[in-house]
């Protein structure tokens, strides 16, 4: 078996439950363990979703959701109860989803983490913005929550990734409870002034993740 770096794969838009399969079989080529197979450190899976409430390991629905199931239905929001940790996130077409899909078994899952955060906010600083971690997992600005993180590592292989507000209808966010707070403010980086390409976004993230993984 030999490594390279990493693999992107841009999805477009699609559903929660399409996001969940490819990065089952991203895990399962990074799984492998075939002779003379040339198997990536990572591959990024770069995705939008359809209007979805997903609840983590740590979400339920009467203590996160704070819209009653007509007025979700009248968005065209659906409840996917997912394996990731935390609570509520909710994703809409215009947030950038990345799933850094990596193989963390030699690293340990906090040097993972902690790699990607730190990546998310150097990628966002070279687009001019300043962030700061928060409590809950995520990346804050002014004390608005810019990027929702949420991970799952199973058989040394991680899943999910990150969420980044670009330029979405923030006021969805007034479905959940985000964070586990019912006033928690949330932004986006066309409100903040910043990029609106998600593609351009995404190839921002991308170029950090390839000099993170170098030191992984």
């Amino acid at each position: 078996m030999h490594s390279s770096s990493l693999q992107v794969r841009h999805l477009g838009l699609t559903t929660y439950t399409d996001g969940l399969i490819a990065q089952d079989e991203a895990a399962s080529v990074l799984s492998s363990s075939r002779p003379n197979e040339v198997i990536p450190k990572s591959i990024v899976i770069v995705t939008e979703h359809h209007p979805c409430i997903t609840l983590g390991r740590r979400g339920h629905i009467e203590a996160d959701l704070l819209w009653n199931s007509e007025r979700l239905r009248e968005r065209g929001i659906e409840i996917v109860h997912t394996e990731r940790g935390g609570q509520a996130t909710l994703h809409s077409p215009g947030q950038l989803v990345i799933y850094p899909i990596t193989r963390v078994r030699d690293r340990g899952v906090r040097v993972f983490v902690d790699a990607v955060q730190a990546c998310t906010q150097d990628a966002l600083a070279q687009m001019g913005l300043r962030t700061e971690l928060g409590s809950e997992p995520g990346l804050f600005v002014d004390q608005a929550k810019l990027v929702a993180f949420g991970f799952q590592i199973s058989s040394g292989i991680s899943r999910h990734g990150l969420a980044i507000n670009v330029q979405n209808d923030v006021s969805m966010f007034e479905s959940i409870r985000v964070c586990g707070q019912t006033a928690a403010k949330v932004t986006s980086l066309k409100l903040l002034g910043g990029p609106t390409d998600l593609r351009q976004v995404a190839a921002v993230w991308v170029n950090a993740w390839t000099k993170a993984l170098l030191k992984l």
